[in-house]
This record gives structure tokens, sequence and C-alpha cells, in this order.
């Protein structure tokens, strides 16, 4: 069990620091670039972001829908209804 909180430890310090890291490279970088690229540059970060909401977003529904068929599938094979807090 040590060895796990040890490792996570490393693992989680690593991925801050490195975080950390390329976030302190990104605003020097940015510091260097004239204002209007500064701009499209943020607003195309800014569109990923809303991109990658939406695709978690039509993800999360596709997955409640499946999961609504496999469970209309197992109440008409077993011939009762499946208690949805019973999972």
């Amino acid at each position: 069990m040590l060895k796990r909180t040890i490792w996570f430890t490393v693992g989680a310090a690593t991925g801050v620091g490195s975080s950390w890291w390329v976030q302190r490279r990104v605003r020097e970088a940015a510091a260097h670039l004239p204002q209007r690229m500064q701009r499209e540059v943020t607003n195309a970060a800014k569109r990923r972001v809303n991109d990658v909401f939406a695709a978690a977003s039509e993800g999360r529904a596709a997955m409640a829908a499946r999961e609504a068929e496999l469970r209309e599938q197992v109440e008409t094979t077993a011939g009762r209804r499946v208690d949805a807090r019973s999972t």
C-alpha cells in the first residue's frame, strides 16, 4: 500500500509540475506575440475548449440513451421491471 501511495504522489507532483511549467512557457511565448495574434490564439483555444465540452455532453447523452436501451432489453428479457436504484 505504501508503494501505491508513493507512486500516486510522484505522479500527482509530476502532473502539477509539468502543468505549471507548460503554463509558464506559454505565457512567456505569448508575451512576445503581437496583440492581434494573441487574441486569435486565445479565441482558438476557447473554441477548442467549447468543442471538448460539447463532445463530453454528447457522449453523456449517448451513454444515457444506450443505458435506457439496455435496461429495456433486460426488462423484456427477464419479464420484470428493473429498479434503477438496485444497480
